[in-house]
Formats: structure tokens, C-alpha cells, sequence
């Protein structure tokens, strides 16, 4: 990755870019804040994806549990039945 610093330019608001400097004011740089917030704005979506995969991992224990102990949501089965070759 190219570190080479130069100077960039966005098209945002007077309010934007006032919050901006505020913000950059406990960085050592406008660099070091910007990447802070693309850093931040990284791990949320890691936990919006780690959050959704968590429940869908929940739910197939569930389910693998469900059919393991013999039940069947919604099919009547139970673990009587036999199969007879």
C-alpha cells in the first residue's frame, strides 16, 4: 500500500467539515482521524456479519438438536418409527 501523503479534496458541508476538524483535533492528523472512522465503521460491519452468522449458527443447532433427539417440527414423526428393510 502506497503511505504517500497528499492533499485530497471532498465536497461535503460547512457543518461536516467543521465536526471534521473537532474531531481531528484529538489525532495527530486529519489521516489519523479519517482512519480511525474507516476503522470503526470496519468493526461494525464485522459485528453486523459475526451477529447474523451467530443466529444462524444458533438456529441450525437447534435444528440439528431437534432432529438428533428424534422430533420433527411439524411432521407428526416421532422416534417410534422404524424403518424395515
Amino acid at each position: 500500500m502506497n503511505d504517500e501523503m497528499k492533499v485530497r479534496s471532498f465536497r461535503i458541508s460547512d457543518g461536516v467539515a467543521e465536526k471534521f476538524k473537532a474531531f481531528c483535533s484529538e489525532f495527530d492528523n486529519q489521516n489519523a482521524a479519517l482512519d480511525s472512522l474507516i476503522t470503526a465503521y470496519e468493526v461494525q460491519n464485522a459485528k453486523a456479519v459475526l451477529t447474523d452468522r451467530k443466529t444462524d449458527i444458533a438456529d441450525y443447532d437447534t435444528h440439528i438438536q431437534a432432529i438428533q433427539s428424534g422430533e420433527s417440527k411439524g411432521t407428526g414423526a416421532d422416534s417410534s418409527i422404524q424403518i424395515i428393510v
